[in-house]
């Protein structure tokens, strides 16, 4: 792929859905112009190649389902233009960072990002509300982060709570443990939530009743105990429709997986 180095004004590379393999393209990276590269869905190899951290100006990387492996670089969290990242479905493994602060892109609310002079009119595909979802537009509102189904290790970190834009947060199928942070009942604008199968233990975070946007929320296939906090949340995925409330458990083997 050496001879897309000569693409000095490409803005949206995206080899999605073929069945390419081997080891990521790394020749291109002197793009400045990148905001979009979508390699997801091939049979890629190897880890992310270092010489990415250039891309300042990336707002969308998916390299979702394919045979990527190694320790998540550290570049990774250093993008902050990021919007959407998608790692989800590949062998990475190590542990999440504090580092994950760094993502500036993932702090923004809606009237700053729609206040931004560069949109990007495109599709990507995220695991968000248990399901597979297209996203066109996706620079003007949305804002998402996709680990799973790979074998991160650790505990989420409290860190992860600064990421006050976030619209979709899945970190599912890994190899999480230790409790869900506090921390995320700061991510107001939260739709969708999916920690499950891991192996997070103690109780249901009681801050995450401030979610008052979450329509989707899967903890199932833990470690959690103890009772559901106070609050009433809505499930309407699949007609499905979910209420707890302080009176007692209700449906407490949907989260735990009891």
């Amino acid at each position: 792929m050496n001879q897309f180095t000569a693409l000095r004004q490409l803005n949206s590379f995206s080899l999605a859905g073929n069945s390419f393999n081997g080891s990521l393209p790394a020749s291109f990276v002197n793009e400045s112009s990148l905001v979009v590269l979508d390699f997801s869905r091939n049979q890629f190899s190897g880890p992310l190649p270092d010489s990415w951290g250039q891309l300042k100006n990336l707002r969308v990387l998916s390299v979702g389902y394919n045979n990527l492996e190694g320790v998540l670089p550290l570049w990774v969290w250093n993008l902050n233009q990021l919007q959407i990242l998608v790692l989800s479905n590949n062998q990475f493994s190590g542990t999440i960072p504090a580092d994950i602060h760094n993502l500036e892109g993932f702090k923004k609310n809606e009237s700053k990002i729609n206040s931004d002079q560069t949109l990007w009119s495109d599709y990507v595909t995220v695991d968000a509300k248990g399901t597979q979802l297209d996203y066109r537009y996706i620079l003007d509102v949305i804002i998402s982060l996709d680990l799973s189904g790979n074998k991160l290790s650790g505990t989420i970190p409290v860190e992860i709570g600064s990421l006050i834009g976030l619209f979709s947060l899945n970190l599912s199928r890994n190899l999480l443990t230790g409790p869900i942070p506090n921390s995320l009942g700061n991510v107001l604008t939260l739709e969708s939530l999916d920690l499950s199968n891991n192996q997070l233990n103690g109780t249901i975070p009681t801050q995450l009743t401030a979610l008052t946007s979450l329509t989707f929320l899967n903890l199932s296939n833990n470690q959690l105990s103890g009772l559901i906090p106070t609050g009433t949340f809505y499930f309407y995925q699949n007609s499905f429709i979910l209420q707890f409330f302080s009176i007692g458990l209700i449906y407490c083997f949907q989260l735990l997986g009891g």
